[in-house]
Protein backbone atom coordinates (compact mmCIF):
# COMPACT_ATOMS: atom_id res chain seq x y z
CA UNK A 1 0.00 0.00 0.00
CA UNK A 2 2.74 2.24 0.61
CA UNK A 3 3.74 2.41 -2.78
CA UNK A 4 0.67 2.70 -3.88
CA UNK A 5 0.63 5.95 -2.08
CA UNK A 6 4.22 7.08 -2.91
CA UNK A 7 3.08 6.81 -6.65
CA UNK A 8 -0.61 8.86 -5.81
CA UNK A 9 1.85 11.70 -4.55
CA UNK A 10 4.25 11.22 -7.43
CA UNK A 11 1.52 12.07 -9.97
CA UNK A 12 0.21 14.92 -7.82
CA UNK A 13 3.82 16.52 -7.87
CA UNK A 14 3.32 17.00 -11.84
CA UNK A 15 -0.72 17.63 -11.29
CA UNK A 16 -1.52 21.19 -12.16
CA UNK A 17 -5.28 21.57 -11.72
CA UNK A 18 -5.68 20.05 -7.93
CA UNK A 19 -5.70 22.87 -5.62
CA UNK A 20 -6.38 21.03 -2.12
CA UNK A 21 -4.64 18.15 -0.41
CA UNK A 22 -6.20 16.58 2.43
CA UNK A 23 -4.87 13.32 4.34
CA UNK A 24 -6.16 12.26 7.25
CA UNK A 25 -3.98 9.21 8.50
CA UNK A 26 -4.35 8.25 11.97
CA UNK A 27 -1.81 5.56 12.11
CA UNK A 28 1.30 7.53 10.67
CA UNK A 29 3.01 8.30 7.41
CA UNK A 30 6.19 6.11 6.91
CA UNK A 31 9.29 7.49 5.36
CA UNK A 32 8.88 6.96 1.83
CA UNK A 33 5.39 7.98 2.21
CA UNK A 34 6.55 11.55 3.80
CA UNK A 35 9.66 12.05 1.11
CA UNK A 36 7.33 11.86 -1.71
CA UNK A 37 4.75 14.10 0.41
CA UNK A 38 7.63 16.01 0.50
CA UNK A 39 8.91 16.23 -2.73
CA UNK A 40 4.86 17.00 -3.91
CA UNK A 41 4.64 19.79 -1.37
CA UNK A 42 7.96 21.19 -3.04
CA UNK A 43 7.09 20.65 -6.53
CA UNK A 44 3.65 21.09 -6.97
CA UNK A 45 2.23 24.07 -8.35
CA UNK A 46 -1.36 24.01 -8.14
CA UNK A 47 -2.06 23.26 -4.48
CA UNK A 48 -3.83 26.29 -2.69
CA UNK A 49 -5.66 24.49 0.54
CA UNK A 50 -2.63 21.45 2.44
CA UNK A 51 -4.35 19.73 5.54
CA UNK A 52 -2.55 16.89 6.98
CA UNK A 53 -4.58 15.48 10.38
CA UNK A 54 -1.57 12.63 11.00
CA UNK A 55 0.19 10.96 13.84
CA UNK A 56 3.80 11.37 12.60
CA UNK A 57 6.13 8.14 13.37
CA UNK A 58 9.12 9.89 12.47
CA UNK A 59 10.47 13.91 13.20
CA UNK A 60 11.85 13.28 10.05
CA UNK A 61 8.64 13.29 8.07
CA UNK A 62 7.49 16.59 9.59
CA UNK A 63 10.06 18.38 9.12
CA UNK A 64 10.69 17.59 5.87
CA UNK A 65 7.02 18.61 5.05
CA UNK A 66 8.12 21.84 6.75
CA UNK A 67 11.35 22.40 5.14
CA UNK A 68 9.48 21.53 1.72
CA UNK A 69 6.74 24.40 2.09
CA UNK A 70 9.65 27.29 2.85
CA UNK A 71 10.01 27.89 -0.77
CA UNK A 72 6.43 26.78 -1.93
CA UNK A 73 4.40 30.27 -3.16
CA UNK A 74 1.28 28.45 -3.99
CA UNK A 75 0.01 26.90 -0.86
CA UNK A 76 -2.28 30.10 1.02
CA UNK A 77 -3.99 27.98 4.29
CA UNK A 78 -1.78 25.02 5.88
CA UNK A 79 -3.31 22.72 8.51
CA UNK A 80 -1.39 20.31 10.51
CA UNK A 81 -1.94 18.23 13.37
CA UNK A 82 0.85 16.83 15.27
CA UNK A 83 1.70 15.00 18.43
CA UNK A 84 4.82 14.91 19.49
CA UNK A 85 7.33 17.83 21.08
CA UNK A 86 10.82 18.23 19.35
CA UNK A 87 12.53 21.40 19.27
CA UNK A 88 13.79 20.27 15.81
CA UNK A 89 10.40 20.45 14.53
CA UNK A 90 9.67 23.81 16.23
CA UNK A 91 12.29 25.30 14.27
CA UNK A 92 11.42 23.96 11.33
CA UNK A 93 7.34 25.36 12.14
CA UNK A 94 9.66 28.71 12.79
CA UNK A 95 11.59 28.86 9.67
CA UNK A 96 8.59 28.66 7.56
CA UNK A 97 6.68 31.01 8.98
CA UNK A 98 9.53 33.47 8.33
CA UNK A 99 10.53 32.32 5.21
CA UNK A 100 7.01 31.78 3.09
CA UNK A 101 5.09 34.84 2.50
CA UNK A 102 2.14 32.72 0.38
CA UNK A 103 0.90 31.46 3.42
CA UNK A 104 -1.79 33.51 5.34
CA UNK A 105 -3.58 30.77 7.59
CA UNK A 106 -1.84 28.56 9.67
CA UNK A 107 -3.76 26.14 12.38
CA UNK A 108 -1.58 23.77 14.07
CA UNK A 109 -3.49 21.75 16.36
CA UNK A 110 -3.00 19.01 18.77
CA UNK A 111 0.36 20.17 18.84
CA UNK A 112 3.03 19.18 22.06
CA UNK A 113 4.88 22.83 22.74
CA UNK A 114 7.20 23.40 25.86
CA UNK A 115 8.76 26.96 26.63
CA UNK A 116 11.78 27.54 24.14
CA UNK A 117 9.51 26.26 21.76
CA UNK A 118 6.56 28.43 22.10
CA UNK A 119 9.01 31.46 22.55
CA UNK A 120 10.76 30.99 19.13
CA UNK A 121 7.25 30.28 17.58
CA UNK A 122 6.49 33.87 19.05
CA UNK A 123 9.47 35.54 17.87
CA UNK A 124 8.27 33.76 13.77
CA UNK A 125 5.24 35.29 14.28
CA UNK A 126 6.57 38.94 14.70
CA UNK A 127 8.48 38.32 11.66
CA UNK A 128 5.94 36.96 9.89
CA UNK A 129 4.15 40.06 8.20
CA UNK A 130 1.26 38.21 6.10
CA UNK A 131 -0.30 35.92 9.05
CA UNK A 132 -4.15 36.96 8.29
CA UNK A 133 -5.35 33.88 10.21
CA UNK A 134 -3.05 31.44 13.29
CA UNK A 135 -4.89 28.62 15.01
CA UNK A 136 -2.53 27.06 17.39
CA UNK A 137 -4.32 23.93 19.73
CA UNK A 138 -1.31 23.21 22.02
CA UNK A 139 -1.39 20.22 24.43
CA UNK A 140 0.45 19.17 27.61
CA UNK A 141 0.30 15.75 29.24
CA UNK A 142 -2.82 14.82 26.50
CA UNK A 143 -5.04 18.05 28.05
CA UNK A 144 -5.68 20.85 26.24
CA UNK A 145 -3.53 23.77 27.95
CA UNK A 146 -4.05 26.59 25.22
CA UNK A 147 -6.17 27.10 22.22
CA UNK A 148 -5.72 30.55 20.77
CA UNK A 149 -7.94 31.61 17.78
Amino acid sequence: MSAAIVGIFAALSANTTVTELTIDNGSGVDNAIGEQLALTLKSNTSLKHVSIKNYFRKHAVMIALLEALDDNRTVSTLSFSYSVDSSRVATALCKLLEANSTIYSVDFDGWHLKGKSLLALAAAILRNGVLLEFKLAIFCAHKQLVDVR
